[in-house]
């Protein structure tokens, strides 16, 4: 029997990325969120089992906490730990940027 091609969705991962997209959707004008309306709009978004995942500390590090009931996004605490200077974020100039129709023309007869 083969197995599948796809592996089910990380329960924990994907309740803290909505959540992060949806406070920084949020945060565009720069207006402070309210705890419980957040997160009662956050539990919104997720499918009924995940909702119970949806608390602050699944998104620890991604916000500041400004007063008892005010949040707002923590710009630093998205960008640390990913390396901006990876091949894939990288332009490829030179021969490298060539079409692909160029590549292979000479294999053309």
């Amino acid at each position: 029997m083969k197995k599948p091609l796809s592996k089910p969705l990380d329960a924990m991962k994907s309740v803290r990325w909505t959540g992060i997209v949806f406070l920084q959707s949020r945060s565009q004008g720069a207006v402070p969120s309210v705890v419980g309306e957040f997160l009662s709009e956050w539990r919104d978004q997720l499918p009924e089992p995940w909702r119970t995942h949806a608390i602050l500390d699944a998104l620890r590090g991604s916000y500041i906490q400004t007063s008892n009931d005010i949040i707002i996004l923590d710009e630093s605490g998205l960008t640390a730990g990913k390396d901006t200077s990876s091949a894939a974020h990288r332009k490829v100039t030179g021969p490298q940027a060539r079409k692909w129709h160029e590549k292979f023309k000479s294999t053309r007869r």
